[in-house]
């Protein structure tokens, strides 16, 4: 089990295992809108869990409700405090295409390989969608269409061999050539490519629902002192 103590500071000279990073700049624009309080413990309560989950963002308010909910005792920590990291910095686009398309993919590791990525993409994002619903999580979740420019990585005759590569795989996903993008987009591009089943979200308010779902569970967040 982890427990939670005040360790003593590190020798002189003795680098810190754990460097401070700066995550964003600025102020976000996440800021502007409400979002719920997370109850806090101090860490001057010496508590001890199954688990311990360092960061209360997305990424830690995710694996934190799950586990709660699965039975386990966890603590999470979070230097900065919950929400006051990376998350606030998110886009909102909550996407299933992978960075490299398929066909580029498929020279790499195998056409097999690449679909079965893909389609646990979007499996993550569906599963995503359902268990915020099913929690009753209100976070601003709105369906949204995906454009893929053609450009240096994939050419116009490519982007085709894409589109195909993507449907045959599963994925709903429209072929435009020039005239169609110009006519509907009014982006001026050789071709693109339209997918569906996409969505934004507003991310403060999707990590305030699963921490608040874990602590229900039984998790405790732990406040800075």
């Amino acid at each position: 089990p982890g427990c939670i103590s005040r360790p003593d500071p590190p020798p002189e000279g003795c680098p810190l295992a754990t460097r401070k990073k700066k995550l964003r700049s600025g102020r976000s624009l996440w800021f502007a809108y409400p979002a719920p309080r997370i109850k806090t413990v101090s860490a001057a309560c010496g508590e001890a869990a199954d688990i311990l989950i360092v960061g209360a963002g997305i990424s830690g308010a995710l694996i934190g409700e799950l586990l709660a909910a699965q039975g386990f005792s966890v603590i999470l920590i979070d230097r900065r405090g919950p929400m006051l990291g990376s998350t606030p910095a998110s886009t909102a686009l909550v996407l299933y295409e992978i960075d490299t398309p398929i066909i580029k993919l498929g020279n790499r590791i195998g056409a097999e390989k690449a679909v079965r990525a893909w389609r646990r993409s979007k499996l993550a994002l569906d599963n995503l969608r359902h268990r915020t619903m099913h929690l009753g999580i209100k976070c601003d979740m709105e369906d949204r269409r995906a454009l893929y420019l053609a450009g240096d990585l994939l050419g116009e005759e490519e982007l085709a061999r894409e589109g195909e590569a993507r449907r045959t795989a599963g994925f709903e996903t429209i072929f435009l050539d020039h005239t169609h993008l110009r006519k509907e987009y009014g982006i001026s591009r050789p071709a693109a490519l339209l997918s569906f089943g996409d969505y934004t979200l507003n991310p403060r308010l999707l990590t305030a629902g699963y921490l608040r779902a874990a602590i229900a569970n039984g998790a405790q967040v732990i406040a800075r002192d």
